[in-house]
């Protein structure tokens, strides 16, 4: 349909209908081989100023309703355009006979066309009261169905329906309300690229103001309806609106063929797109739109409202002051004027502009008296208000003519695109700044591990020695003992039963020492396995105070213990490795404990089960103590030099795993307390 295609020139229209008729013929179907053959006359009648226009083309099978609603479409969009009031009586009543529910493709077009119409003669006051209210009814209708079409695809609808708005809106006598209404159709169609729609608007508006005594304006819009009719193609119907409103285009060139009426001047566009693509940060960005913006509309008042949060919030306010533009970030003693408040919440809701010609004159909006001239823009971004900018001239009305309008659309539409990519850079900035900021710290702690790493390996050499000298000493003992009595060096029974005595204690300890070390690197790689079970704190208690008595008496040293837990309390651990952890610091009790005693207990503290091994032994250096823990400690008193140093390490790896902690007290030649602490159920 024209209406859908009308933003090809119309030439080129006409070929694809002609390179697509062939194929059309070949279906054999009469009713859309119908209904391009009456697009293509209609084609040829606004191009041609020959061509005859037939409004009664025949219609085949009409039972077929989508067919015959293309039809009666085309013919009242037509009949419109020429303004031929003889046939639209027998359009109207024919539409009144088609009926079906489905949408068709043509049906928007017919709906609007008619309602079109149906303005037009109830402004001519000729019709009776029945046909009045019907017609009323029927463009009430056709408004709120044209508002849900925009739902589905407002660039095609959108300018339409502001466009029914507006001639409605003129019909009640509404004329501010039609004003914003035109302007707001027109920028909708110029946006989506709908030349013969822009150009009925133009006409539309034309008339309207030839209403309200603004010749200029009137002369204005026509003009720019003769020359989109001629960009289009429509030469034959762009010479019949010359000719039919000839007393709107006296004095004016009308432009030919496909010259486009450019009401700014290009130099100032190019100028706004050379500064806006410069500007990476909002805040400059704001400054520069304000400048730009009031510099050539003529303001010297601007406020600038950005959409924040889901809410317009005033960024910024400019003013002329001797001769100067300043801009005043600081808004929290910024009065809103009147009229700033009154536009705003009707921009907000309407998404229309707001021009204020005259603040003399009535208006239906709260004015600034110290305010003459006002035009609050919304801008647009991808179809959402994303800042309305607000200006005033508070010496002279009727500054923001219609050229300028357009000028300030053409330039809020570059702000928009420049404001959403300002938004990204600086988004994109803070995301540098904080990936820069996490590269460093994960720099940082790279540096950290590989210092630890360092450490460790260092400290793994130094384990390796020492173990490598504990591995060596049981091996050459034992071998030294063997060679002595098979080489006939020791021959008494007694020494030869001391040395294998000797031996068996070496290979003890030996094995003592792979299964430190098997533990030690099963816990690190995280391949030991733990098997949990609930214990009760007094059966525990039962069980390690018996075995413990038995090992330390059996080292000939006094044995004492103590339980002092009121109530019932259990814990949850893997016995054997608890059981594992004591041993050790038993063993290493009765070790460095020459004479004295050992004590064993069990307390409940708070939250935690509290184990100890307190010794009389010979204590630990204070300054040893915090690395006692340490897989590669070795004590500088241990008693015999056999001592492998990585028993406590394991002894802190198993409780970690049981979430808890071990820690002792130690002074030097009085003694150790090693304690373990698990959580309590």
């Amino acid at each position: 349909h024209l209406t859908f295609t009308q933003n090809k020139p119309l030439q080129q229209l006409l070929q694809q209908i002609e390179d697509y008729s062939p194929y059309l013929y070949k279906t054999k179907n009469d009713s859309p081989i119908d209904v391009v053959h009456e697009i293509k006359e209609w084609v040829q009648a606004l191009t041609s100023h020959t061509k005859q226009l037939n409004w009664y083309l025949p219609i085949s099978k009409r039972e077929e309703v989508s067919n015959w609603e293309n039809h009666i479409a085309l013919r009242l969009q037509m009949s419109y355009l020429f303004n031929e009031e003889s046939v639209v009586t027998d359009l109207l009543q024919e539409q009144e006979l088609i009926k079906v529910k489905i949408n068709t493709i043509a049906r928007p077009q017919r709906m609007l066309y008619s309602a079109m119409w149906m303005v037009r003669l109830l402004q001519k006051n000729d019709v009776s009261q029945i046909v009045r209210k019907t017609y009323k009814k029927h463009i009430r209708l056709t408004i709120e169905q044209f508002k849900q079409y925009i739902q589905f695809s407002p660039s095609n609808f959108e300018h339409l329906y502001y466009l029914l708005k507006a001639e409605y809106s003129r019909y009640l006598g509404k004329s501010s309300s039609a004003k914003l209404y035109y302007d707001r159709a027109i920028q909708l169609a110029s946006f989506n690229g709908f030349l013969c729609d822009k150009a009925l608007i133009n006409r539309c508006a034309a008339l309207f103001y030839e209403e309200q005594n603004e010749r200029q304006r009137a002369e204005e819009y026509m003009q720019q309806a003769v020359e989109l009719l001629n960009e289009w193609g429509g030469y034959r119907l762009a010479t019949h609106w010359e000719q039919q409103y000839e007393h709107l285009l006296r004095n004016k060139q009308v432009t030919q063929k496909n010259e486009v009426l450019v009401p700014f001047d290009m130099h100032v566009v190019i100028e706004v797109n050379e500064i806006l693509s410069r500007e990476t940060k909002m805040d400059e960005l704001i400054q520069k739109v304000l400048l730009l913006m009031m510099k050539h509309a003529d303001a010297n008042r601007s406020y600038f409202f950005k959409m924040e949060n889901g809410a317009m919030q005033l960024i910024a306010k400019a003013a002329l002051h001797n001769h100067a533009f300043t801009i005043d970030y600081e808004l929290s003693e910024i009065k809103k004027s009147l009229s700033l408040q009154s536009m705003l919440q009707y921009v907000l809701k309407s998404e229309q502009h707001v021009i204020i010609d005259n603040t003399d004159l009535p208006s239906p909006f709260k004015l600034d008296p110290n305010e003459k001239s006002i035009l609050c823009l919304p801008i647009f971004y991808q179809g959402n208000m994303t800042a309305i900018l607000y200006l005033a001239n508070t010496m002279t009305p009727y500054v923001f003519t219609n050229d300028k309008i357009e000028l300030l659309k053409m330039i809020s539409a570059q702000v928009a695109i420049s404001m959403e990519y300002t938004k990204f850079y600086e988004h994109l900035e803070e995301q540098v700044i904080e990936r820069t900021e996490e590269l460093h710290e994960m720099n940082i702690h790279l540096n950290e591990m590989n210092e630890r790493l360092q450490q460790n390996e260092t400290e793994r050499k130094l384990l390796l020695q020492n173990i490598s000298h504990d591995l060596r000493s049981p091996i050459t003992s034992v071998l030294g003992f063997i060679d002595a009595i098979l080489d006939g060096v020791v021959t008494n029974p007694e020494q030869q039963r001391e040395h294998l005595k000797r031996s068996r204690e070496r290979l003890f300890s030996l094995n003592h020492l792979i299964h430190d070390l098997f533990d030690l690197s099963q816990l690190e790689a995280g391949r030991m396995q733990f098997y949990f079970k609930t214990w009760s704190t007094k059966e525990l208690f039962v069980i390690f105070n018996e075995k413990f008595r038995l090992d330390v008496e059996q080292a000939g040293l006094i044995y004492t213990s103590a339980y002092t837990i009121d109530g019932e309390y259990y814990v949850t651990l893997d016995f054997t490795r608890i059981e594992q952890v004591l041993n050790n610091l038993i063993s290493n009790a009765i070790k460095y404990t020459t004479d004295g005693k050992i004590h064993f207990s069990m307390v409940v503290e708070g939250e935690k089960w509290i184990c100890s091994v307190e010794d009389s032994g010979i204590g630990i250096p204070e300054k040893e103590i915090p690395f006692i823990f340490d897989m590669h400690y070795r004590a500088t008193n241990n008693i015999g030099g056999n001592s492998n140093g990585i028993g406590l390490a394991i002894c802190k790896q198993i409780i970690t795993h049981h979430r808890g902690e071990i820690f002792v007290k130690s002074t030097e030649g009085v003694g150790s307390i090693f304690s373990i602490s698990i959580a309590v159920e």
